[in-house]
């Protein structure tokens, strides 16, 4: 029963880990952000410039810079070559990538079974930031920097592949700076623990890895736009305080929880140990976007921690590895094989309101609703909408034209007034909704199922 359970059961979970990834994957398409991402992709396909591109409507007017364009661009790939169920092969590769390489850095520092209770508690804690856009291939790239420098302080190695894949990174999504940041914590940490200040030359690992974005097809724009964005997420509720009362930040706290008390419970721990897990820490309470990367981060960290208490009685066989690659591979397949046949694309609208979009001319203005926005954009590229949640290509002001017209905020229907709408699509339970239709100049051309379309009088 004991070999049962160190040998067979963290395989059976691993397998269910993939399941889980694989079958969120299959079963919908629908968070809006993956189909901005996908009418972005599109528009570099057809000619957009890389360092100078366009906007996809009038009402978003920055100078912006990409900071996910390849990634887009491949997702675009995929759609046109294989329909939306590509795109959701996608994001489960990307979901299943994320599970493996959580279990491999793992699995460097502890017993299967250990190894696979601490990445199903990880993916748990990270399972909010999983779906159909660029971010989960940041969370795997955090796990697999943060895995080297542990290599690194155990066999002093720098692990100088990490600047190319920062550089590769840095086309792929934005936090590719929170790699940087745990390369300088990770330098300063070894050196600390080797009590040599000749240790700090590591330090030019992750500086090398800075600069190494300059050279990318955005050149150095890309630095002014990541701070830029920094400085913009007042706007977005996903880079709001961390929610304690949420699954994923608990399960996460009681992870970070359970190391200290370890090693408050059995001794020193290292410096680098410590610095990185206060790093995982103030992540965690940052905001809800980077409770996944503190999951990313800590991973290892407490898989190496919680065999402190686990005695290791097992031989060095990798059978375990070799099953977690299988089911990885087998999952792919699966989800390749049956997500045509089960995925589901884009929010419930009613087919009656897609008809009055449709009905529009090219070019109409249409005043939706923000949740909406990225996947009415992908879906009609032949129409002007408002409000999306790509907030890159909008002015702070816009932003605030933006959200007072969500809020129906003092200024909302002069806001209105300056955009001139042809359409309005919404929520009915939306405050702007009811809002228009207390007008006089707005009538209601139909409400049903949770829609509702108005249009302006003549």
């Amino acid at each position: 029963m004991t070999r049962l359970i160190r040998n067979v059961l963290p395989v059976c979970a691993l397998l269910v880990l993939f399941g889980a990834a694989g079958r969120s994957a299959a079963l919908r398409l629908t968070n809006d952000d993956t189909f901005f991402h996908l009418r972005f992709g599109a528009e570099f396909q057809a000619g957009w410039s890389i360092r100078d591109p366009g906007s996809v409507t009038e009402f978003g007017t920055r100078d912006w810079v990409p900071t996910q364009w390849a990634a887009q661009m491949t997702m675009a790939w995929l759609e046109s070559w294989g329909g939306t169920a590509a795109v959701a092969w996608l994001s489960g590769l990307g979901m299943c990538t994320f599970v493996l390489v959580l279990y491999l850095a793992c699995r460097r520092w502890a017993t299967p079974l250990v190894a696979t209770c601490v990445t199903a508690v990880a993916f748990i804690a990270a399972s909010q930031g999983l779906s159909a856009r660029p971010q989960v291939f940041s969370y795997i790239l955090i796990t697999v920097t943060v895995s080297a420098w542990l290599a690194t302080s155990r066999d002093g190695r720098l692990r100088w592949w990490l600047i190319p894949l920062t550089w590769a990174w840095s086309s792929l999504h934005g936090m590719w700076t929170v790699g940087v940041v745990i390369g300088v914590v990770a330098a300063l940490g070894i050196a600390l623990d080797r009590r040599e200040p000749g240790q700090l030359r590591a330090l030019v690992v992750p500086i090398a890895s800075a600069g190494s974005v300059l050279l990318t097809p955005v050149g150095p724009g890309l630095l002014r736009e990541i701070a830029t964005i920094g400085s913009r997420s007042e706007y977005f509720a996903e880079w709001g305080p961390t929610h304690f009362t949420d699954l994923q930040p608990l399960v996460l706290s009681a992870l970070l929880a359970l190391v200290l008390l370890i090693w408050f419970r059995h001794g020193e721990t290292s410096w680098l140990h410590g610095l990185l897990l206060l790093l995982a820490g103030a992540w965690c309470l940052y905001s809800m976007r980077t409770v996944p990367v503190a999951a990313a981060l800590v991973a290892p960290i407490a898989a190496a921690s919680i065999m402190r208490i686990v005695p290791a009685q097992e031989s060095a066989r990798t059978a375990d590895k070799r099953w977690a690659w299988a089911g990885w591979v087998v999952t792919l397949v699966v989800l390749a094989l049956v997500t045509p046949h089960t995925l589901k694309v884009g929010p419930d609208l009613p087919s009656w309101s897609e008809d009055e979009l449709t009905s529009l001319p090219d070019g109409a203005v249409v005043l939706n609703d923000w949740e909406w926005g990225g996947y009415l954009m992908w879906e009609h590229p032949d129409l002007d909408f408002v409000l999306s949640g790509y907030g890159d290509i909008y002015t702070t002001e816009e932003l605030d034209r933006n959200i007072d017209l969500v809020r129906v905020n003092p200024e909302w229907d002069d806001a209105v007034e300056s955009i001139e709408p042809d359409l309005a699509i919404l929520r009915t339970d939306s405050p702007l909704a009811y809002a228009l239709e207390q007008r006089d100049d707005w009538s209601v051309v139909r409400s049903e199922d949770g829609v509702t379309v108005l249009r302006p009088s003549d």
